[in-house]
């Protein structure tokens, strides 16, 4: 380490002499370095080391000045140009699956149904008399009134005679469609000959 440092010294000193005569200078460095040294420019400006402090004949001593201040910072140079944009990142994995949420409020209670079972009613018809000796059927019909609707009826004979021979031919709500309730019920009775007496018919209504 020691000789490396005399060595820096030799070649800090002939450098800082070429740059004193405004020349480029060869140095020639001393391969056992010894003090004093002094800096020798021949008549070409040629720079030679003298380990010894003397310069030979034909060259003379360069006087090298003190180390001059450091210089000002420079100006900072113009921001350069923005450059290409890189290219697309792959893209992230898939997130993991968040928490369940929370159950949402139950909703409210609905109304309760209209209660119709107790509220039902039966309705009878206009008797119908059968004619003695008569042989066409005849009909007996109950209607509910406005605003009700039929669940259900039947009919029955009253007052026979003797030689009876009737007997029930239908059965049927009225008034009904496939898109509406019924309104009324009717029975069909035969009217056998030697009979006498009536037909009636029921129907039972809710509102």
């Amino acid at each position: 380490m020691k000789f490396l440092s005399k060595r820096m010294r030799i070649v800090t000193l002939a450098a800082a002499a070429a740059l004193t005569l405004g020349v480029v200078a060869t140095v020639a460095v001393a391969a056992t370095p010894a003090a004093p040294y002094k800096a020798c420019a021949n008549a070409n400006s040629m720079l030679s080391v003298q380990v010894h402090g003397t310069c030979p004949a034909g060259t003379h001593a360069v006087n090298v000045g003190t180390r001059g201040a450091t210089g000002a910072t420079g100006a900072t140079g113009a921001t350069g140009a923005t450059g290409l944009a890189g290219a697309t990142g792959a893209t992230g994995a898939t997130g993991a699956t968040g928490a369940a949420g929370t159950d949402g409020t139950n909703g409210t209670d609905g109304t309760n149904g209209t209660d119709t079972g107790g509220s039902s009613f039966v309705v009878q018809g206009t008797s119908v008399a059968l004619a003695p000796g008569g042989y066409g059927p005849v009909t007996a019909t109950a209607s509910c009134p406005s605003g009700s609707y039929a669940l259900g009826g039947g009919g029955d004979q009253s007052d026979l005679s003797s030689g009876g021979g009737n007997a029930l031919m239908n059965s049927e709500p009225t008034g009904g469609s496939d898109s509406a309730p019924a309104t009324g019920w009717q029975v069909v009775y035969t009217d056998a000959a030697f009979s006498s007496g009536t037909v009636s018919s029921y129907v039972i209504c809710a509102p």
